[in-house]
């Protein structure tokens, strides 16, 4: 019986004119003198999509015989077909149209189908185990017989041939990928991809509420809206079949924070004690400067005491600067009888639950209040560095829009404050323009 089709893979590297090469299969039925019953052998799996180049290559090419009859493995000859004879056979009349042998070209043959002159490709004539190092890329034909005997005698011979693509692969193209917190915008992180060469990236950087937090950059950085940890995924070779993925949980560090006490009030003298907080990113504070919301001069030392001309209540703002050079600024009230802080100390508690984003920005920016449990009404107001209110609006608690849209477009680059003040509490989130 045979069967024949028109075309082979015009890429092929080790035959002849393949783009007019095609294949034929045939399987020899026995005379019932050699075999009363018999079953041909059929291969166990489908052959590999890809083998690696210069990588050890092992397959299991083995068939299964119902019958129980011996079975001989061997590489052998693809079959061409007669490129004369079209149609349904018998058309013209006659015996089955006769497989022609492959054309190789030199120096391949049946022996030698691809390029492995080290490590020889061969295949173990018992067990139909098939290995060999392959060093030359592209694409070959191959084809790999099975016959099988009974009692010594040769009952049929089953050939299948099949293109081998021979590719670089990627063994573990994942090694990993760094993450590196931005000197003084610490939830801004520099992500590094540390793995070998592929094709495409694809970073999600896990902000479960967001479908904009992406990047196909090979090395991205992303400002995340708040502290916390994220799983960061990255994909490469995405929609392929040798893609791979890694997810690596990161956590951007608490931010450099300006933070003051009141220690004590004598009359209207007040001593200032400093709470600010760093990391190790942003390097150690070196520097303070206090503004004391008064006509009187700064202070630059780092827990001062200044004595105010009447008691009442004052804007103080203290600015911290790292060695790294980074600064943040903390603008509240006090009141100097009792001595006591009264606005604007940003609260922890709430402040995982105000999101501004993007920060950094261009001036337009987003607060998401959807996890902001606001009951009465809000005072918005936006601060510059020095202290200087640029926006104020009010907004009613029984109708707070989830998102709130902030336009500063009209404003200098820059490090401002947003300032939210509710009946029972203040909440601070720092603005970068830039």
């Amino acid at each position: 019986m045979t069967y024949q089709r028109c075309c082979r893979n015009s890429a092929l590297l080790n035959i002849d004119t393949p783009q007019v090469a095609g294949f034929g299969f045939d399987i020899r039925i026995p005379d019932s003198s050699e075999a009363y019953c018999n079953s041909s052998p059929y291969f166990n799996n489908y052959p590999p999509t890809i083998i690696c180049l210069n990588e050890p290559f092992a397959y299991d090419h083995s068939a299964t015989d119902s019958d129980g009859d011996s079975l001989v493995y061997y590489l052998c000859t693809p079959n061409d077909f007669d490129y004369n004879t079209w149609g349904i056979i018998p058309d013209p009349p006659g015996p089955p149209s006769i497989n022609y042998d492959m054309a190789y070209l030199l120096p391949y043959d049946s022996a030698y189908p691809v390029w492995a002159p080290i490590d020889s490709f061969v295949i173990d004539p018992v067990t139909g185990w098939m290995t060999g190092t392959l060093e030359i890329p592209g694409n070959y034909v191959v084809a790999v017989c099975v016959s099988e005997y009974r009692n010594g005698v040769l009952l049929s011979t089953n050939k299948r041939d099949f293109p081998f693509h021979v590719a670089q692969c990627l063994s573990d193209p994942l090694t990993g990928f760094t993450s590196q917190p931005d000197l003084c915008n610490n939830l801004k992180v520099n992500f590094t991809y540390t793995g070998k060469a592929v094709q495409s990236f694809f970073w999600d950087f896990g902000i479960s509420s967001s479908n904009s937090d992406t990047s196909v950059f090979q090395n991205p950085s992303f400002t995340f809206p708040d502290t916390g940890t994220y799983a960061v995924k990255l994909v490469v070779n995405q929609n392929y079949s040798c893609a791979d993925t890694l997810t690596i949980n990161v956590t951007p560090p608490n931010p450099l924070m300006a933070d003051f006490s009141l220690v004590s009030c004598s009359g209207d003298t007040v001593v200032f004690q400093d709470e600010s907080v760093t990391n190790a990113y942003a390097g150690s504070i070196t520097s303070w400067t206090w503004v004391y919301g008064d006509v009187s001069n700064n202070d630059f030392i780092q827990n001062p005491s200044h004595a105010y001309a009447s008691p009442g209540t004052y804007v103080v703002t203290l600015i911290v600067t790292t060695a790294n050079g980074c600064i943040d600024t903390l603008i509240t009230s006090i009141t100097t009888s009792p001595c006591e802080i009264i606005g604007q100390q940003e609260l922890d508690t709430r402040d995982n639950d105000i999101l501004v984003y993007p920060n950094p920005n261009n001036g337009l920016f987003t607060l998401d209040l959807s996890r902001f449990d606001l009951v009465g009404n809000m005072q918005l107001s936006v601060f510059s560095i020095d202290g200087q209110r640029i926006q104020s609006r009010s907004i009613n608690g029984g109708s707070t829009p989830i998102n709130i849209e902030v336009d500063l477009e009209n404003n200098k680059k820059g490090i401002y404050f947003l300032k939210l003040v509710t009946d029972g509490e203040v909440v601070t989130k720092k603005i970068v323009l830039q």
